[in-house]
C-alpha cells in the first residue's frame, strides 16, 4: 500500500531531503559560495555514476540511485539557502559598514509603534562617506526616537541617517523568545536607534508592489474603522480581514489564546481554505460548472486570490493562498494525484522562493492542519454515523476541529505552552460565526461607497463581534479552561511528532509492531520530562536578568525560587510576561514559602549566601571593609563610578558582574577601569543573562 503511494507523490520523496538540507544549513551554516558549490557538484557526480554502469549492476546496486536522489535535493536545499543569505554577497552592507559615517536606508513597512520609538524594517541601499557612496543590498532594523517628524514617513521613502548599526543580539534570559535568532533566520543581523538629530528624510521615493498592497492594506483598514465604530470590534474586524492584529487589545488576544481560536483573528490558512472551498462548493452547486468543474476550480483559485489582494497579501495569506492553488490546479491536472503531492508541491514551491519559511510559526502550522484535516478528518467522521442533518453538520465540525489539532497539538504546546482544553467548544461556535463575518466584511468593503448600506452592514459586525467577544470571555474563564505553563525541548517535540505517527499507523494498517514504537516514545518522552524534573530538584541556580536599566537576581533552588527585585520587576508587565514566566516555565519553580537565601543588607552593599557560594551587590563606593572580602561572584549595580583599586582594597572576588541596570553608555568606561584587576568581567547588556548552575 505504501509502495503506490510512494511512486505516485515524487514531491512527498523531495520535499523530505529538501528540508533535511535546510535544516543543515541552519545548524552547520558555510556562507561561502564555490566550497558549497564543489560540494554540491560531487554529490551530483556521485547520483549520477550508476547510470554508467552496466544494466545488471545497475539492479545490484540500484540503491545507490535511491541514495544519490536523496542527497542531490538535500544538498540543493543546503545550496538555495545559501543563495539566499545575505552573506556571500561582496555587495552586503554589514561587510563594509564600519568605513562609512552614514547609510542611506528604503522604508520597507509602515513604521510600528513601540512603548518608546516606533521601529521600521529598511533595505540599506548605499554606504555613505564625504567623497564616496558604496551601493548595498541588506535589510536591517530602525528604531526612531518619537517625533512628529515620523508623520510625513511612508514606505518607499528613503532616509539618510548616522551608521549606528550594532549586531543583534539575544537577551540570555532562560526560556525567552530568542528574537536576535528569529531575525538571523531572516536574513537580519543588525539594528540601530537613531535619535531625532541622527536622520533627515530625502527627496527619493520607489513605489513597488508590496507598497501597492501596503496601501491597499491601509484603505482597507480604514474602510473598516469608518463604518464599524466600536473600536474593539474594528480591532477584530482588521484582524479577521487582513491580519492587522496591532490595534488588538492584549487582553482579548489573551482570551481567544486561551480558548484555542486565536488562529481564527490571524488570517492564516483557515480563512483560505474557507473563502477557496466555499467559492468551490457554491460554483459546482450550479448546473453550469457541474459538468465543468476545472472551469469552477480556476474561478475559485482567481476569486481566492482576489480576497489575497484584498488583504495586502501578508506572508501568512501568500502562502496559504499558494497552497490552496497548487491543490486545485493538481485536483485539475490529476485526480489520481494524491492530495500529499500537491501539498508538497506547494511547500517545495514556497521554500524554494524563502527558505527561511520554513522556520514560520505560521507556515508549520497550515501545513501541518491542512495535513492533519487530509490524514484524519475521514476516519473520525465515518466513526459516527448520523442522519440528522443538523447534527451531522454538528459532528462534521467537531470532527474537522479534532482532525486539525492531532497534528499541531505537540507544535502548539511547543511554541506557545499552553493548550485550551475546550477548543471543541470554542471552534464549534466561533468558527461558523467568524465565517459569516468574513464574508459580511467583504460586502462591506465592495459595498463601503453606499453609505446607508454600509452602515447597517458596520453595524451588524460590530454587533456579531461584540458578541463573539462575550462568549469567548466566558469560555475563558471557565476554570481549568486552559492547560498552562507546559515546556517541552526541540527533541520532546520530535517524539510526540514519531509518536502521533507510529500511533497512526497502527490504528491505520493494524501493524502490533508500531504500536510498540509509539509505546516506546511515549515512554522516552515521560522518562525525559521526568529526568528533567529530577535533574533540576537538587540543583541550585542563580541568575542575573537582562533588563534594561533594571537590576535583577532571582536564586533557584528545586522547584523554588527568591528574587530580592521582584516587586519593581513586576512594576511593569512586559517583564513578567517576556522574562520572568518564561523563565520560571522552562525551570518548573515556583514562589517559596520560606527563605531558601540568606541576606545581608548594610548600607549600600548586599551579601547573599546560597548553596554555599557568596555573592554581593554594589552601587557605589560608600562602604569600607576591614580586611578583603573573598566572594564568589560580585555584582556592579547602577553605578557608573567604581575603581578597580577601591575593589582591590575591599574585595577578592572570583568574578565581576555588570547588570543591565547600569546605562549602557558607561558600562565599557566601568570595564576599561576594571581591566587592571586581572578577573574575568561578564556584561550582562553585551552578553545576554547570566545563569550558573551548581
Amino acid at each position: 500500500m505504501l509502495n503506490p503511494f510512494w511512486k505516485q507523490s515524487p514531491f512527498v520523496r523531495f520535499i523530505l531531503p529538501f528540508i533535511l538540507g535546510i535544516c543543515m544549513f541552519n545548524y552547520f551554516p558555510i556562507v561561502r559560495v564555490m566550497p558549497v558549490l564543489y560540494a554540491f557538484a560531487v554529490v551530483v557526480v556521485l547520483y549520477a555514476i550508476p547510470f554508467f554502469l552496466a544494466d545488471y549492476k545497475k539492479y545490484t546496486f540500484r540503491y545507490l540511485h535511491g541514495i544519490g536522489l536523496f542527497l542531490v535535493v538535500g544538498s540543493s536545499g543546503y545550496v538555495i539557502c545559501v543563495m539566499h543569505s545575505p552573506l556571500v554577497s561582496t555587495n552586503y552592507y554589514r561587510t563594509h559598514e564600519k568605513k562609512y559615517a552614514y547609510v542611506l536606508v528604503r522604508i520597507n513597512v509602515e513604521l510600528e509603534e513601540k512603548e518608546k520609538t516606533f521601529k521600521a524594517t529598511v533595505d540599506v541601499k548605499q554606504l555613505v562617506q564625504q567623497k564616496a557612496n558604496l551601493p548595498t543590498i541588506g535589510e536591517a532594523i530602525i528604531y526612531f526616537q518619537k517625533t512628529d517628524k515620523l508623520r510625513n514617513l511612508h514606505t518607499g521613502d528613503y532616509i539618510l541617517l548616522k551608521n549606528k548599526f550594532a549586531d543583534l543580539k539575544s537577551s540570555g534570559n532562560p526560556g525567552a523568545f530568542d528574537y536576535a535568532k528569529y531575525c538571523r533566520r531572516n536574513n537580519v543581523y543588525q539594528s540601530a536607534y537613531v535619535r531625532v538629530s541622527e536622520w533627515r528624510k530625502t527627496t527619493l521615493h520607489t513605489e513597488d508592489l508590496a507598497s501597492y498592497f501596503e496601501k491597499l492594506n491601509k484603505k482597507t483598514r480604514a474602510i473598516l474603522q469608518t463604518h464599524i465604530r466600536d473600536t474593539i470590534s474594528a480591532s477584530i474586524a482588521e484582524a479577521l480581514l487582513i491580519g492587522y492584529r496591532k490595534d488588538i487589545d492584549k487582553d482579548i488576544w489573551q482570551s481567544y489564546s486561551n480558548t484555542g481560536i486565536v488562529h481564527i483573528i490571524a488570517i492564516s490558512g483557515m480563512h483560505m481554505s474557507m473563502i477557496y472551498m466555499s467559492i468551490r462548493y457554491l460554483l459546482l452547486l450550479l448546473p453550469f460548472f457541474k459538468k465543468r468543474k476545472n472551469m469552477a476550480l480556476w474561478f475559485a483559485i482567481i476569486l481566492m486570490w482576489c480576497f489575497a489582494i484584498l488583504t495586502g497579501i501578508p506572508p501568512s495569506v501568500n502562502r496559504a493562498a499558494v497552497m490552496f492553488t497548487f491543490l486545485g490546479v493538481g485536483e485539475m491536472i490529476n485526480k489520481k494525484m494524491p492530495v500529499y503531492n500537491n501539498l508538497a508541491a506547494s511547500a517545495f514551491a514556497l521554500l524554494c522562493c524563502n527558505p527561511s519559511w520554513l522556520w514560520d510559526v505560521g507556515f508549520q502550522l497550515s501545513y501541518l492542519a491542512v495535513l492533519s484535516l487530509v490524514i484524519f478528518y475521514k476516519p473520525i467522521v465515518d466513526k459516527i454515523v448520523v442522519t440528522n442533518k443538523i447534527l451531522n453538520a454538528i459532528w462534521e465540525m467537531i470532527a474537522i476541529t479534532i482532525a486539525a489539532q492531532i497534528l499541531t497539538f505537540p507544535f502548539c504546546i511547543y511554541y506557545f505552552h499552553q493548550f485550551p482544553l475546550l477548543f471543541i467548544l470554542t471552534n464549534l461556535v466561533a468558527v461558523p460565526a467568524t465565517t459569516i463575518i468574513l464574508y459580511a466584511e467583504i460586502l462591506l468593503v465592495a459595498f463601503h461607497w453606499i453609505p446607508p448600506l454600509a452602515h447597517w452592514i458596520g453595524y451588524a459586525i460590530s454587533i456579531s463581534i461584540q458578541g463573539l467577544n462575550q462568549f469567548v470571555f466566558f469560555i475563558g474563564h471557565i476554570p481549568y479552561a486552559v492547560w498552562a505553563g507546559i515546556s517541552i525541548t526541540e527533541w520532546q517535540l520530535l517524539v510526540l511528532v514519531i509518536f502521533i505517527v507510529c500511533i497512526s499507523v497502527w490504528l491505520f494498517y493494524k501493524r502490533i509492531m508500531y504500536f510498540m514504537y509509539a509505546v516506546c516514545c511515549i515512554l522516552f518522552f515521560m522518562f525525559s520530562v521526568d529526568y528533567a524534573f529530577i535533574k533540576s530538584f537538587q540543583k541550585h541556580r542563580m541568575i542575573v536578568y537582562q533588563m534594561p536599566k533594571l537590576k535583577s537576581i532571582e536564586f533557584n533552588y528545586g522547584v523554588q525560587y527568591y528574587s530580592t527585585d521582584e516587586k519593581e520587576i513586576l512594576s511593569n508587565p512586559k517583564n513578567s510576561n517576556y522574562v520572568l514566566t518564561p523563565s520560571r516555565r522552562e525551570n518548573h519553580v515556583t514562589k517559596m514559602d520560606s527563605s531558601i537565601v540568606e541576606v545581608a543588607k548594610k548600607h549600600t552593599i548586599e551579601l547573599y549566601f546560597f548553596g554555599g557560594k557568596k555573592m554581593a551587590r554594589i552601587n557605589n563606593e560608600a562602604i569600607s571593609c576591614k580586611s578583603r572580602m573573598p566572594i564568589d561572584v560580585l555584582i556592579i549595580s547602577e553605578s557608573s563610578a567604581i575603581h578597580a583599586s577601591w575593589i582591590k582594597r575591599n574585595f577578592e572576588p572570583k568574578l565581576i558582574i555588570l547588570d543591565s541596570s547600569i546605562p549602557f553608555w558607561k558600562t565599557e568606561n566601568i570595564k576599561t577601569e576594571l581591566t587592571a584587576l586581572q578577573i574575568p568581567i561578564y556584561d550582562v547588556q553585551e552578553s545576554g543573562a547570566w545563569v550558573m548552575n551548581w
